[in-house]
């Protein structure tokens, strides 16, 4: 098997080699040089461990890069190495080294989720954390600490101005409702906040 052809893939930093004309592998620049890759060389055994190495070292860059730009869950960070079209295996290694390294912990990420939830449910934060791939088990860990009351009387403060008109309660304790928060507990922050600001 013989290097054949080297093309640059449009708008990305990697190439698609090719060898006795049928594509071979796609890699990054780095890869290429790593392996010294060039047209008319043959393809051995050695070649073929080096390009494996590039392939794992490429999906760990990909995902470092996808890291720095915000911090992810292992599901979505999954997702996004196999929307960039690499391979189960390569997708598995990076992930495995970006937990060694402690770039990814979904404990970690649904910590600060919660953390920085202000005026949200637990309901709503239970959802969006599912939604992000986060487990039950490690939902409940996060929440643990987690005060509802705290979080109600924060959505009641981004919103209410003034008590309320009974026709406008109804419709302010509903939308409170469907975020997530119990209606008895709408109930009792508004009564509470009214008391203590108005």
């Amino acid at each position: 098997m013989v290097i054949t052809d080297i093309v640059k893939v449009k708008r990305h930093k990697k190439y698609e080699v090719y060898a006795d004309g049928e594509l071979l592998v796609v890699l990054s620049d780095f890869g290429i040089v790593d392996c010294r890759i060039k047209i008319g060389v043959e393809v051995d055994n050695d070649m073929l461990e080096k390009i494996e190495d590039a392939k794992r070292a490429d999906a760990f860059e990909t995902l470092l890069r996808s890291l720095a730009m915000s911090g992810t869950t292992v599901s979505r960070a999954k997702n996004k190495l196999r929307e960039k079209g690499i391979g189960e295996e390569y997708v598995e290694y990076a992930i495995k080294k970006a937990k060694e390294y402690g770039y990814l912990n979904d404990d970690e990420y649904a910590e600060n989720y919660v953390s920085s939830s202000r005026g949200k449910s637990k309901l709503r934060i239970r959802y969006e954390l599912m939604e992000r791939g986060i487990s039950s088990n490690k939902i409940d860990d996060a929440l643990l600490d987690f005060d509802e009351e705290n979080a109600c009387t924060e959505a009641l403060e981004k919103s209410l101005r003034a008590p309320l008109l009974d026709a406008e309660k109804k419709k302010f304790f509903a939308k409170l409702c469907n975020q997530g928060f119990p209606y008895d507990l709408v109930k009792r922050c508004y009564e509470k906040y009214v008391e203590e600001n108005f």
